[in-house]
């Protein structure tokens, strides 16, 4: 029900709230299709209720191994959207896209790399891995762009900190 609002751009807050709530209850039952499809709604429509994104961290981290591009690709995007830091997630999917990465499409590399850029956290290990992949896979001229702008963004920052970090030293 809250992938059928969120393609429709309806944000009825009280039925996210009952959702969530619901959701946050059953984690455990969801697959990973699930966790990230009920995570991707709430972050499309800008629907941030800290209950159910913890639980859905704690069971995505869990269970990692099982997803697929598609699951690592919307849970980071979503994540990243409502900005929400959760470092051991994105620890967690950052070595699941590493073991994984020979299956991505473009999409899924331009939203993981954007999620990991738009957040300010830098996984070098994941970011070379996909930056080959994405040399390799065809990228679309916005998949392109999307890539080009995470490495720069994310490039920037770690220069931009140890810049700071050395002046106030």
């Amino acid at each position: 029900m809250a992938w059928a609002y969120a393609t429709l751009e309806v944000a009825n807050e009280p039925l996210m709230h009952s959702i969530a709530q619901e959701s946050a209850v059953r984690i455990t039952e969801f697959k990973p299709f699930n966790l990230a499809i009920l995570v991707w709604s709430f972050a499309k429509l800008l629907v941030r209720i800290e209950p159910v994104m913890e639980a859905i961290s704690r069971m995505s981290q869990k269970r990692v191994l099982e997803f697929g591009s598609q699951e690592l690709s919307n849970t980071v995007w979503a994540y990243a959207t409502l900005s929400i830091k959760d470092q051991p997630l994105f620890d967690a999917i950052a070595h699941a896209a590493i073991a994984t990465h020979q299956v991505f499409v473009p999409q899924h590399i331009a939203n993981i790399v954007w999620a990991f850029a738009e957040i300010f956290l830098w996984h070098s290990p994941m970011m070379n891995v996909l930056q080959t992949s994405a040399g390799t896979t065809g990228l679309r001229f916005g998949d392109m762009h999307a890539v080009f702008w995470s490495l720069a963004h994310g490039l920037m920052w770690p220069r931009l900190r140890e810049s700071f970090e050395s002046c106030v030293a």
